[in-house]
């Protein structure tokens, strides 16, 4: 099928769901590595791995715009999509084709086993109803189609053999790959007229937010009806009476048990008196969404349900849901599922959309003092009466669990006699031990494997942990032996470094043995020269004193030259004088 719709020139994406994740790969590029998509966190989804991972796909498959999607009709993988589409909700051009080669309860009679538990007949419920909603069906396997006949399945197109050649495959392909018209949306004139219907006892606070929640949808066409079930405390009684006034501005109403009279009837008081086509029923602790009436009133007006009903999350909280509350919890339910809801309720929840007309035909609920469960019951009286029931793939309110919600408080006994009821009503006294014994024994093997499921998850989380620790060592191994590599390249470039540091203190070393050297022979050179300038600066002395003695000298040859010029010019005369008298005579004069 694959080589066929590429050879036809489409584009092709495999998707291989789980209940954690969708393996998402391009088949233009087979070698590639799928990639891992998880459009909401597993975790917070309350159901089995089939309803898991068929609500996976259709988160993806509602932000795709796929031509055609083809599927398998074993464990309902395109459940959920289908019922958004058959709603008008998501994928309205999106053509489906189931291509069924098993189910999940003809292979277990073919292995001549037994259903397991719930979670078979949910899954068996979910490929019914896929069957009924597909465009195109293509048995590959003819006991299939033989097993779904004898079963009075309904089928939503005729159905086809398994191709036998490459031609009929395009032949096949060229009748399933044209685009699905959307449907036209309603005109706001003519959609209908909503009650919402909010029963009521001594939690005013709580009311007020869901009135609140009420006013807050996209939706123009609202009636609001609460029911008060004989409040008694004096604060709440108090708080009716402003709480009525304000209801009565905008045309609602406040009506009051004189006493109480327990849920079952606090809805249906509400139901009698409301003036729309379609009551939805709202308990005082819910808060609606904004899109939840606009959505649930498109889904019944597209596929004419008697009844609509949704998925929810969990608000652990007294208060309103913040802009960005966290969702502890998003309970999967699987709509129309008779046999589920032998054991356990599956339809969906009480905050649901029911046509006024169809709801009085059920004659509404019935009226049990201090038993929950009693929209169980209800569902499955509506399934046995042949009416419409759809179950919306999106979480449409916020369902409030605290400690002394009823759900926690009330009687899972008699709760769960309560929905058997439906189912006892519709066989032999004698064979109604046998139908409690079958539920008692489903709900411990529910109970069973949901315990075992949430083991298997806990040790595949732990696998996972342990795998991821693995290799979080691997890594760490890997970049210690990396360290350890350059520790080591490190160490011998510090060797290196140390060796050469040892020899430059060596020259250092003997540098400075050497500026010792010459430092002590400038110190020498140093005594010397100031010894010889001590020397100079004496012969200095020395000398200035010679000087001034030879200059003393100088002064007294001069002065003994003085005398004795002076004495000679004194003795010159007499000299003369002497001179005659010494003469010769007759010696010439000279």
């Amino acid at each position: 099928m694959r080589a066929a719709l590429c050879e036809a020139g489409h584009r092709v994406t495999l998707a291989s769901p789980d209940a954690r994740g969708i393996d998402v790969t391009d088949a233009d590029r087979p070698d590639a590595a799928p990639a891992r998509i998880t459009p909401f966190a597993p975790d917070h989804l309350v159901g089995a791995p089939a309803e898991r991972a068929a609500y996976l796909t259709y988160l993806w498959l509602s932000e795709q715009a796929f031509d055609g999607v083809y599927a398998p009709a074993r464990e309902a993988p395109v459940f959920y999509a289908l019922l958004a589409r058959a709603q008008g909700l998501d994928l309205q051009g999106t053509t489906a084709v189931i291509l069924a080669d098993g189910l999940t309860l003809l292979d277990r009679a073919r292995a001549q086993e037994m259903p397991r538990g719930v979670d078979d007949l949910a899954r068996d419920e979910m490929e019914r109803q896929s069957l009924a909603l597909a465009d195109h069906l293509v048995f590959l396997d003819e006991t299939v189609a033989a097993w779904v006949g004898d079963r009075g399945w309904r089928l939503g197109a005729p159905a086809r053999g398994l191709p036998g050649s490459m031609g009929e495959w395009q032949a096949l392909l060229r009748d399933t790959a044209c685009r699905r018209p959307s449907p036209a949306a309603p005109r706001t004139s003519d959609l209908p007229l909503v009650s919402v219907c909010i029963p009521h006892f001594n939690r005013a606070g709580l009311l007020r937010l869901a009135i609140e929640s009420v006013r807050r949808q996209d939706y123009p066409r609202i009636e609001l009806v609460v029911v008060d079930d004989s409040s008694d405390e004096p604060e709440t009684v108090r708080a009716l009476d402003a709480i009525a006034e304000d209801l009565a501005r905008d045309g609602g109403r406040l009506l009051r048990h004189p006493a109480n009279r327990y849920l079952g009837a606090a809805r249906n008081t509400a139901a009698a008196a409301a003036r729309g086509d379609y009551v939805l029923f709202l308990d005082d602790d819910d808060y609606a969404k904004p899109d939840q009436v606009s959505t649930l009133v498109r889904a019944a007006l597209h596929t004419g349900a008697d009844i609509v009903t949704s998925l929810f999350d969990r608000l652990p909280s007294d208060g309103p849901p913040a802009a960005d509350q966290a969702m502890t919890g998003r309970w999967l339910a699987v709509g129309d599922a008779p046999s589920v809801g032998l054991f356990t309720n599956l339809f969906g929840p009480a905050t649901a959309l029911f046509r006024k007309t169809s709801f009085q035909a059920l004659g509404g609920f019935t009226t049990m003092r201090g038993v929950g469960s009693e929209d169980w019951e209800l569902f499955a009286r509506a399934c046995f009466a042949g009416m419409n029931l759809q179950l919306v793939p999106r979480a449409l309110f916020w369902y409030r669990v605290t400690p002394h919600s009823m759900v926690q408080t009330a009687s899972s006994h008699a709760g769960n006699m309560r929905g058997l009821a439906p189912y006892l009503e519709r066989v032999p006294a004698a064979v109604r031990p046998g139908l409690c014994f079958a539920q008692d024994a489903g709900q411990r093997v529910a109970t069973a494997v949901t315990r075992a499921t949430e083991m298997e998850r806990l040790l595949a989380s732990c696998f996972e942990q342990i795998t991821g620790l693995q290799a979080h060592i691997t890594r760490q191994d890997q970049a210690l032996a990396a360290s350890q590599s350059h520790a080591q390249a490190l160490h011998a470039a510090l060797e290196e470094a140390h060796a050469h540091l040892r020899a430059r203190q060596a020259a250092l070393d003997e540098a400075h043995a050497h500026l010792r050297a010459r430092q002590e022979a400038l110190d020498d050179a140093h005594a010397q020269l100031h010894a010889r300038q001590e020397a100079l600066d004496l012969a200095r002395v020395e000398l200035e004193a010679a000087r001034e003695r030879n200059q003393h000298l100088c002064e007294d040859v001069a002065a003994l030259r003085a005398e004795e010029s002076r004495r000679s010019a004194a003795l010159a005369p007499e000299a003369r004088g002497l001179g005659r008298l010494l003469r010769p005579r007759g010696e010439p004069k000279r």
